[in-house]
């Protein structure tokens, strides 16, 4: 695995260990990344409380506030807008299920990783920020089973990533048409010139590293 998305994976992954959540911390974790699989959107204060019996919606505030500390989610007024691999605001990648529910996913890798997460099949829909062409990659028995155009690629900017990850990472991961799309981008904006470059089933196994027990492999 390149040494980029390796670094960015172990800091995601770590931030949960490091936090020292409660077990009801975690259960809230866990509660709004179902919520927002099931409905594209982020649980209120008033749905985690009474979901998850809390003594009051003070209390889900509380947990949602130990969460976004330690930058395992982000919130406007509050209220949860993203949870790592969840956006609810609209991005450049949209991940639909079988059964034809749609998720907004942070950045390029998140989009594939949701697929792992939840052990389900997905179709990725997102747009090359070179060109604005439609791409679609499908996720069936954890492969890749198409992608269109073919030579898409994923691209992540090398930066200094200090930050949070929504910010400094998310939207520098992104897929582009081709190599010469990325090509294109990059000599526009100087700030992109480094980088790595992966195939989708390299980003797709990044995926599946970062997120495949996201949600069911800890306490």
């Amino acid at each position: 695995m390149k040494k980029l998305i390796k670094s960015i994976g172990e800091t995601l992954r770590g931030r949960i260990s490091a936090a020292g959540l409660s077990r009801e911390e975690e259960k809230v974790r866990k509660f709004i990344l179902r919520t927002f699989a099931a409905t594209g959107r982020p649980p209120t204060h008033v749905e985690i409380q009474e979901d998850l019996k809390l003594s009051s919606p003070d209390a889900a505030r509380r947990a949602v506030k130990r969460l976004e500390d330690a930058d395992l989610l982000a919130t406007v007024g509050g209220e949860v807008v993203s949870s790592y691999p969840f956006s609810v605001r609209g991005t450049r990648h949209k991940v639909v299920f079988s059964n034809g529910r749609e998720v907004n996913a942070m950045c390029a890798t998140d989009a594939l990783g949701i697929s792992f997460m939840l052990k389900e099949d997905t179709v990725v829909f997102s747009l090359c920020p070179q060109c604005e062409a439609k791409i679609k990659i499908a996720i069936k028995n954890g492969a890749v089973v198409y992608k269109n155009p073919v030579d898409i690629i994923e691209w992540i900017t090398s930066k200094a990533y200090a930050g949070r990850i929504a910010d400094v990472c998310c939207p520098f991961m992104n897929f582009f048409c081709s190599v010469s799309c990325l090509e294109g981008w990059r000599d526009k904006d100087l700030e992109h010139t480094q980088g790595e470059l992966y195939t989708v089933e390299e980003a797709a196994e990044h995926g599946r590293w970062i997120f495949e027990d996201y949600l069911s492999g800890r306490k």
